[in-house]
C-alpha cells in the first residue's frame, strides 16, 4: 500500500514542510535527514502521483496571497519574498491581485476559502466588512494594512506606522523645517490613516500649523498627483518640505515639482516610505522610513504554517517590526530658517 506526505511526517516525526524539502531536493536539509526521509519513502512505498498532488494542493501545500498593487515596488518585493520562503519550506502559493478593489479582494478571499488553502496572507486594498461576516477567521495572516474589525481577533505583520509617521515629521522638523504640507493617498487604508496621524500629531506636538488646508488627498497616478503639487504651488508662501507617505506618490511629486521648475531638495524636500528605485531614474534618491519586506514575509509565511501544522486552534499574534530611517538626497537641512 503506498503512503502520502503526511504519513511519511507522521513515520518520520518531522513537519510536512521539512519531508517535503527532503524529497524536493529544496532548502538547507542536511544529508542524514535527506538520506532517512528518503529511506522511509522507500520502505513506506512513497510514490508521488501528479495528479493526487494537484488535487492535494488546494487544501495541504498551497497558500494564498492577496495584494492590493502590483505596480507599487513595495508589493512586488512582498510577493518575491513569499514565495522564496514557501518554497524554502516545501510549499507553493496562489497569488491575487486586486487592483485596490473591494469587489476582487472579496472574491478572491472567498474563491481561498471555498478552496480550503493551507492559509491566507493579506494586505488589503481598503477598509470593508469583509472579515466581519467570518465567524473566526482561521489561518489568515494580514501584511502592512491592519483590518479594521470588531467581531473577529487577526493576526497582524508590520510595522507602527504611526510611530514612524511621527518620527519622519520629526527629522523633517529637526533639520529646520517648519512650513511643512502632506500628500496622502487612500484614506481608508490604515497605513495611510496611521501615517497622516503620526504627521498630525507630530506638528501639533511641535505647535506648528497643521490644518486640513495642509493636507491634499489625491491617488497615486501621476496626474492626480501632478494637479495636487499644483495646488500646494498655488500656496500663497511655498512649503519648505512635502511629507509624502507613499512611495509613488513620492516618486510623482519630485517629477511634478521639476516639472514646475523646482528642484528637490534645494527648493523642497520630500520625504516617504519605502522608496527602493530599482531603476535608479529617481533622482535625488528619496530619504524615506523602510520597512523590512523580507523580514514581514518570513515572519508571514512561518506564521502560517506553524498554525497549519498545529493541532490546536489557530493562534492570533501581532507581530510590530523595527523599520529603518534611510537618508537619501530629497532632504536638505533649513538652519537658518526661524
Amino acid at each position: 500500500m503506498s503512503s502520502n506526505l503526511k504519513d511519511l511526517s507522521e513515520y518520520l516525526g518531522l513537519s510536512i514542510s521539512t519531508v517535503s524539502r527532503a524529497l524536493n531536493g529544496k532548502g538547507r536539509i542536511s544529508e542524514v535527514t535527506r538520506q532517512r526521509v528518503m529511506d522511509a519513502a522507500n520502505k513506506l512505498s512513497y510514490v508521488p502521483n501528479n495528479m493526487a498532488r494537484s488535487l492535494k494542493l488546494s487544501s495541504s501545500s498551497i497558500v494564498g496571497v492577496i495584494l492590493p498593487d502590483i505596480t507599487n515596488v513595495f508589493y512586488p518585493r512582498m510577493l518575491q519574498a513569499i514565495d522564496r520562503e514557501l518554497s524554502y519550506h516545501g510549499y507553493n502559493m496562489i497569488f491575487c491581485n486586486t487592483d485596490e478593489d473591494i469587489t476582487r479582494e472579496q472574491m478572491y478571499y472567498d474563491l481561498l476559502k471555498v478552496k480550503n488553502v493551507m492559509g491566507i496572507i493579506i494586505s488589503q486594498a481598503c477598509q470593508n466588512d469583509i472579515y466581519e461576516r467570518e465567524n473566526e477567521l482561521g489561518n489568515v495572516v494580514f501584511v502592512d494594512n491592519i483590518p479594521r474589525v470588531t467581531k473577529n481577533s487577526y493576526s497582524f505583520v508590520g510595522i507602527d506606522n504611526h510611530k514612524a509617521g511621527y518620527e519622519l515629521t520629526e527629522k523633517l522638523i529637526s533639520y529646520g523645517h517648519k512650513n511643512i504640507v502632506a500628500i496622502s493617498g487612500i484614506v481608508e487604508e490604515t497605513t495611510a490613516i496611521d501615517r497622516l496621524k503620526g504627521f498630525r500629531d507630530c506638528m501639533q506636538d511641535h505647535e506648528l500649523p497643521c490644518g486640513d488646508e495642509d493636507v491634499y488627498y489625491g491617488e497615486y497616478n501621476s496626474e492626480s498627483v501632478s494637479k495636487l503639487v499644483g495646488r500646494i504651488l498655488s500656496r500663497p508662501t511655498l512649503p519648505t518640505a512635502i511629507y509624502v507617505p507613499n512611495n509613488m506618490q513620492a516618486c510623482g511629486t519630485i517629477l511634478a515639482l521639476e516639472r514646475a521648475g523646482l528642484y528637490v531638495p534645494e527648493d523642497i524636500s520630500v520625504v516617504c516610505f519605502d522608496a527602493i528605485d530599482f531603476t535608479g531614474l529617481v533622482r535625488p534618491s528619496l530619504t524615506c522610513i523602510l520597512q523590512p519586506v523580507e523580514k514581514m514575509a518570513r515572519t508571514a509565511v512561518e506564521h502560517i504554517i506553524r498554525n497549519a501544522e498545529s493541532k490546536t486552534k489557530c493562534q492570533i499574534t501581532n507581530y510590530i517590526l523595527n523599520y529603518e530611517f534611510y537618508e537619501g538626497g530629497s532632504l536638505k537641512k533649513r538652519s537658518q530658517e526661524k
